[in-house]
């Protein structure tokens, strides 16, 4: 009994510095459009501004209508930050002038599980 005595402060402590660490990382991730004076939709912790019950059209109608007059607004979908864009000439300049300029413009596309889709090239993320 004294075992058990001894280390439960010790395991208490070591399940409080963890959870104290975990806390402060996820508040950092999830401050990333504060940090940078983005106007954001408020994640939740740890889908971001995602649901267990909606798709990615309502999570884009979600952040849209959190403020349809701004410009750009920035979200979370799970851990990474997103930026949705509802300016036309900014989405003129992204998509025309500076696409070049951006990386990964979508995402992994499997070209042996999906070669139609491997061969739409404005939405993977290899080199064309």
């Amino acid at each position: 009994m004294s075992l058990l005595g001894s280390l439960l402060p010790a395991v208490a402590t070591f399940v409080a510095i963890v959870l104290t660490i975990a806390y402060i990382y996820f508040k950092h991730q999830y401050s990333y459009w504060k940090r940078r004076n983005v106007p954001f939709v408020p994640p939740s912790i740890p889908l971001g501004n995602m649901s267990t019950k909606s798709h990615i059209g309502q999570v884009a109608k979600n952040v849209y209508m959190h403020d349809p007059k701004a410009k750009v607004m920035g979200f979370r979908m799970l851990h990474s930050p997103c930026l949705m864009i509802n300016d036309p000439e900014l989405i003129r300049l992204v998509l025309i002038e500076e696409f070049s300029s951006f990386s990964d413009h979508g995402t992994y596309v499997n070209e042996k599980e999906d070669p139609l889709q491997s061969e739409y090239h404005f939405y993977t993320l290899s080199e064309a």
